[in-house]
């Protein structure tokens, strides 16, 4: 198990231990320019997908393709 998910899974952990979900912001619709994107439930992965055009950091957009995404 990569430190990634070890610390993916702490934080679904420490929710859980909170009484709360570790997935935040779940969304039915999500509005892009090419018109409302129709997901049954869009989790908070599928949003920050969804989202990285927006990101600005020229270092983070040049690696993007290095980055690995964790979820619990």
């Amino acid at each position: 198990m990569g430190k990634g998910f070890q610390v993916a899974f702490e934080k679904a952990w420490e929710a859980y231990k909170g009484d709360t979900v570790s997935v935040g912001e779940a969304r039915r619709y999500w509005t892009t320019s090419d018109g409302p994107l129709k997901f049954q439930i869009a989790h908070a992965e599928i949003n920050a997908i969804l989202k990285l055009n927006e990101v600005t950091d020229q270092n983070i957009r040049d690696n993007i393709r290095t980055f690995t995404l964790y979820s619990c």
